[in-house]
């Protein structure tokens, strides 16, 4: 009996100790991504994940981006000046909130010199402020297709991404990442925090990515972007990776600056 309950308690013992070495090693992965509106240039970024940290570093750029839920703070390096900025998440959804309201205000003070225009001019735009709405607050959809194929040297499943009917983008994932279901919530999470700070088109798509049973290898997104994982491994970064380079001046955060000479 008692050698049973020890054997019990080695295994349970066993399995949780697993569980904290995943998340002790974290993760690392390299990506690409081409048709970016942003550049003409393929992007060629490497993530560095350990629980609740997340940094992002672009190969041939100058900015390295660290974001921290455990502090809830987002952190922006320019190792080619040896500066840096931070802010909270609170400040930054802040800022966004009030970037809303000044938008908000121009569609009421477009509503009004509608009044001038003829019928049929009024009705084309409230059409297209309609459909604008629409696109801002619908929710994404994800269909698992049953599609599948190699990429990178993973088994992937297809996945179709829909809002209002609407194809927006495709997620090809694996589960071949056992890393992947530790860091999944902590992406989620990451991604729900960025879209607070973000664009309204891109509101529900990253929570519908990282909400996917699966680590997604390839994403094609319908404005034509597309990232593929080229690399993924099981890598402990350590702590001091993510913060600040000590060496490094503190600025004031360019969206704090901008939003203050408004």
């Amino acid at each position: 009996m008692k050698r049973g309950m020890l054997r019990g308690t080695l295994v349970l013992c066993l399995s949780l100790c697993m569980v904290v070495v995943s998340y002790a090693q974290g993760v690392y992965w390299e990506a690409t991504t081409t048709g970016s509106m942003e550049s003409d240039e393929a992007l060629v970024s490497q993530f560095y994940y350990m629980p609740k940290k997340l940094k992002v570093v672009d190969i041939g750029d100058d900015i390295v981006v660290i974001l921290r839920l455990d502090k809830e703070l987002v952190i922006v390096m320019n190792t080619k000046e040896k500066t840096y900025w931070e802010m909270t998440f609170a400040e930054m959804e802040e800022m966004v909130k009030g970037a809303g309201m000044q938008m908000d205000a121009a569609m009421r003070e477009m509503q009004k010199q509608m009044a001038g225009l003829s019928k049929e001019q009024q009705e084309m735009m409230k059409k297209m402020m309609g459909s604008r709405q629409t696109v801002e607050t619908a929710k994404v959809d994800v269909l698992r297709s049953g599609e599948s194929k190699t990429i990178s040297g993973y088994d992937c499943t297809k996945y179709v991404l829909t809002r209002g009917g609407d194809e927006v983008g495709v997620v090809w994932a694996t589960l071949d990442v056992k890393e992947f279901e530790v860091m999944r919530r902590d992406m989620e999470e990451f991604g729900k925090r960025m879209e607070a700070m973000g664009a309204k088109e891109s509101k529900g798509v990253e929570e519908a990515i990282y909400g996917i049973k699966g680590f997604p290898i390839q994403t094609e997104m319908a404005n034509g972007e597309k990232t593929v994982v080229s690399k993924v491994e099981s890598r402990s970064t350590p702590a001091s990776e993510f913060e600040a380079k000590p060496e490094f001046e503190k600025e004031e955060s360019p969206m704090r600056r901008g939003f203050h000479e408004k």
